[in-house]
């Protein structure tokens, strides 16, 4: 763009240029992408230029732990109720897996009946709604990294007709989600170096990733923003699909905070906004909640979220239930929560529309 200036009686000419791989980076994956969503993107993107208030808080819904299945709304919001009980505030992201997890083959399935009203009251309420994605394979387990893709993927093959159901069911639930107005945080097939199926290969989880990126763009669903993550391996950049493909990049399982600076590096200078998508304890050990906003703000202030993945009862460990309050931590989590670098549900202001408060 150029702009032309007088300044005593000689002609400034002012050349003002906009860098492609910001705007790029801010633009959506998927170009048909809503508008609520873009705006909600332009916020995480911008969160980082604050002097406060630029990190969300999130936190972990139990999991419909399959056979199990132990927890079931309302049993499974327990951890949103605990930590508001401790701290006086709400997570600002609700997280939660969208599968009866456990379950294997065509008995998996997605629970979003039972859990979008639970999604679409935390949005209405002014949440945001993160869901991670554990679909089976063709072997009916998750870790099985040399699974046939050609049989999972390919049209005819031998698993492709209960992966795509699977997959249908996941549009039935987001096109749910879409409906209501709410933008999801999308993190599917994540630990993209690890022993799932969908993993162990960068050609591999590229081509589940693009598979599923460009099925669901073509049902419609405008209201997702796609999530990268993996455990601490720093390679992000080896294994993303493209700008074109991914909306933010994220760090699962960050519990190793020494090791924290070589999974930032990683995923580092790709353009995405970075956030945490995973974090607890370690090995089930107690820890400093504060740890989060601290490492954050000293090493990674880059970083635009948190979710909070113990839930103090399932396999995580005990996560809050020993780190807010009476717990040998202390009262660290209410410390983390009312950081002024942390913000929480209710103080997230993209919407032109002010959400509900509870």
């Amino acid at each position: 763009m150029f702009k032309t200036t007088r300044r005593w009686g000689a002609w400034l000419i002012v050349v003002v240029v906009c860098s492609p791989c910001s705007v790029h980076a801010q633009a959506p994956a998927n170009p048909n992408t809503n508008e609520t969503a873009r705006a909600l993107l332009r916020y995480l993107h911008d969160l980082p230029n604050r002097p406060d208030k630029r990190v969300i808080s999130g936190q972990r819904l139990h999991d419909f732990y399959g056979d199990d299945a132990r927890y079931t709304p309302p049993t499974t919001n327990h951890p949103l109720d605990y930590v508001f009980n401790k701290t006086g505030q709400w997570p600002g992201i609700i997280s939660a897996e969208y599968t009866n997890w456990r379950y294997s083959g065509t008995n998996q399935r997605v629970i979003w009946r039972e859990l979008n009203p639970v999604l679409i009251d935390y949005w209405n309420r002014g949440g945001l709604v993160e869901l991670h994605f554990h679909p089976i394979g063709a072997s009916e387990i998750l870790g099985h990294p040399k699974e046939n893709l050609d049989a999972i993927l390919n049209s005819g093959g031998t698993f492709n007709a209960t992966y795509m159901a699977l997959l249908d069911q996941a549009v039935a639930g987001l096109q749910n989600l879409q409906e209501n107005g709410v933008v999801v945080l999308w993190r599917p097939i994540h630990d993209f170096a690890g022993p799932f199926w969908w993993g162990g290969s960068p050609d591999r989880h590229r081509r589940v990733w693009k598979h599923m990126f460009n099925y669901f763009k073509s049902k419609g669903l405008n209201n997702l923003l796609w999530v990268l993550s993996s455990y601490p391996t720093g390679q992000h950049r080896d294994y993303w699909a493209g700008p074109q493909y991914v909306d933010i990049l994220g760090l699962d399982w960050a519990v190793d905070w020494s090791t924290f600076d070589r999974q930032v590096a990683g995923a580092r200078g790709l353009g995405k906004p970075l956030a945490i998508t995973q974090s607890g304890e370690s090995n089930g050990k107690i820890f400093d909640l504060k740890i989060i906003i601290n490492t954050i703000r000293n090493q990674a202030p880059e970083v635009i979220f948190f979710i909070e993945f113990s839930t103090g009862v399932d396999f995580a460990g005990v996560g809050w239930d020993q780190s807010i309050g009476s717990g040998p931590s202390g009262p660290s989590g209410s410390a983390l929560m009312n950081d002024h670098w942390v913000i929480n549900r209710g103080e997230i202001n993209f919407r032109k529309t002010p959400a509900a408060r509870r």
